[in-house]
């Protein structure tokens, strides 16, 4: 049985898909929650695309809730995770499909190891890639879970947490915009 399959004998709110071609939903779907609200068509008009994404939600049920429950129903069926608090909503993708995942392919293809790749989060969502990355950080408004499994934090993304530590990174290796009289030392540092 398939993820959604299960989730569907579980839940009867509506679903809403995203695809290459944007977002759609069912009838229904978390109206109150849209300044304008994207197409509608029956969920089994909406798989027939390949989906990036199912998504759900319910404005009487927490995040955190929904996603406890969509991980109990679905086992290890599929990826469920959220990445706004204050939207009650859960989205499923394929099992093994994650920002951990594509930033892994991206790094693979370009030879960079994950022990050299800093990553900021502050969702759930971005646990994956924050475990996978060699260095992460988590802004102070970070999700309760990302403070607790990331040991590097910054200020609020309001109050420009990620630049503060591009920042200081670029500041402790002295970092200077490269001249045309810059010239190359016998080990190949700038000099």
């Amino acid at each position: 049985m398939t993820a959604f399959a299960l989730w569907r004998q579980s839940w009867t709110d509506h679903f809403a898909v995203e695809t290459a071609e944007g977002f759609a939903c069912e009838p229904g779907h978390l109206e109150d929650e849209w300044e304008s609200h994207p197409p509608t068509a029956d969920i089994r008009v909406l798989l027939e695309a390949p989906a990036r994404k199912l998504v759900f939600g319910h404005p009487d049920w927490t995040a955190d809730d929904l996603l406890t429950l969509a991980r109990e129903v679905t086992g290890d069926l599929a990826e469920a995770t959220h990445s706004n608090p204050a939207r009650s909503v859960i989205e499923m993708s394929a099992l093994g499909v994650s920002k951990a995942t594509t930033l892994a392919r991206l790094c693979a293809s370009r030879g960079i190891a994950s022990a050299d790749v800093l990553a900021f989060g502050d969702m759930p969502n971005d646990l994956p890639m924050l475990t996978w990355a060699g260095a992460a950080v988590a802004v102070a408004n970070a999700h309760p879970q990302v403070l607790t499994a990331v040991s590097h934090h910054t200020a609020t993304n309001d109050d420009d947490g990620v630049a503060r530590v591009l920042e200081e990174l670029a500041a402790a290796r002295a970092v200077r915009p490269l001249s045309t009289e810059a010239t190359e030392t016998e080990n190949g540092d700038l000099a």
